[in-house]
């Protein structure tokens, strides 16, 4: 009969499974290490966030919070009245008074339309005239209407040709703002033609 002995193991696969079992340890192991560094560091950001900034403010201390009751309460006014305003077309209380102002008046290069631009106050409805002279020459006259926009009204856009004006030079700009019998005061200056 044939005797059968035990086999030794190989030592290579012996050391190449101690092997395997510590990387695998090692990589648990600095993966869990990772983790908990990460939630540390999270957690003192939020801390720190949240000890510097008060409820509902950020660091440029916009508040954020719901409307406090007089918030709310003058909103309300303020519907109440742009509604009234536009139930009563628009049409200005007779203590109230307009306002115009020119912002800027300007070409962009010769040739090129002359641009009004304009803030009128006390009002959201209405017309404005826009009226350009130049001793000697004609006068140039426009019309446009008082547009009101999110928060503040203007004549609008207002563009005149260069092919309006008969001479370059200097004009004497004038605007008014009117809505019912309510006139603004004449807002001036002196802009410059090239054509």
């Amino acid at each position: 009969m044939k005797q059968y002995t035990k086999k030794q193991p190989r030592k290579s696969f012996v050391t190449k499974r101690k092997l395997l079992v510590l990387g695998l340890v090692l990589v648990v192991g600095v993966g869990a290490a990772l983790w908990a560094w990460h939630r540390h560091d999270r957690a003192i950001a939020v801390n720190k966030t949240a000890s510097q900034k008060h409820v509902g403010e950020t660091e440029s201390n916009v508040n954020y919070g719901p409307p406090t009751p007089s918030e709310k309460s003058a909103a309300e006014q303020q519907k109440k009245q742009i509604i009234q305003d536009e139930t009563n077309g628009g049409s200005q209380p007779a203590n109230q008074t307009i306002g115009v102002t020119i912002v800027r008046a300007n070409q962009l290069g010769a040739g090129q339309p002359l641009q009004v631009r304009t803030l009128v106050t006390g009002t959201t409805s209405g017309t404005c005239t826009i009226t350009l002279t130049k001793s000697g020459q004609a006068t140039v006259t426009k019309t446009a209407n008082i547009s009101f926009e999110a928060t503040t009204a203007s004549c609008g856009a207002v563009n005149i040709d260069a092919s309006e004006f008969a001479a370059a030079g200097d004009w004497a700009l004038s605007v008014t703002a009117k809505n019912g019998t309510a006139t603004s005061p004449v807002a001036t200056q002196t802009v410059t033609v090239a054509k």
